[in-house]
């Protein structure tokens, strides 16, 4: 039986032992959150208004190290409250994440929620996944 050697012959790590770090860290929402500095909530657009289009728009964002928003992708929610969501989202802030005492460049989803209240007008809310959780009606038992 052959000896073998390890690392082979001309390589110079142990390709076990190697890991690539990835190019964002992917941030948790409550992560996110404690890390946001400032709340920048969009306007309701007129269309969607006259309408009566509402509900959740969810966004990715990239984040770099100093704490500015450098790319924002929907990743769900109606076609007309999307743009004026990613806008606001582009004006956010976070302060920098931190591995291994460095910053690093980030990335993580946010929520913006867009509600009519019959009588009063429109609001909008930067919006926890758990809180949104709280406005689902309750199943009936039967």
């Amino acid at each position: 039986m052959p000896s073998r050697c390890w690392p082979p012959l001309g390589q110079k790590f142990d390709p076990r032992e190697r890991y690539e770090v990835p190019d964002r860290v992917h941030l948790s929402e409550n992560t996110l959150w404690s890390l946001l500095t400032n709340q920048v909530l969009p306007s309701y657009p007129v269309d969607a208004q006259n309408n009566g289009i509402q509900g959740k728009v969810v966004l990715k964002l990239h984040i770099e190290k100093d704490g500015r928003v450098s790319s924002v992708a929907t990743v769900s929610g109606d076609s007309l409250l999307a743009p004026s969501a990613m806008d606001a989202a582009k004006r956010l802030r976070f302060r920098p994440y931190y591995l291994d005492d460095e910053a690093v460049p980030t990335a993580g989803q946010i929520i913006y929620l867009y509600t009519i209240v019959p009588g009063k007008g429109t609001t909008v809310i930067l919006a926890r996944s758990t809180s949104l959780k709280s406005l689902q009606p309750e199943p009936r038992s039967r």
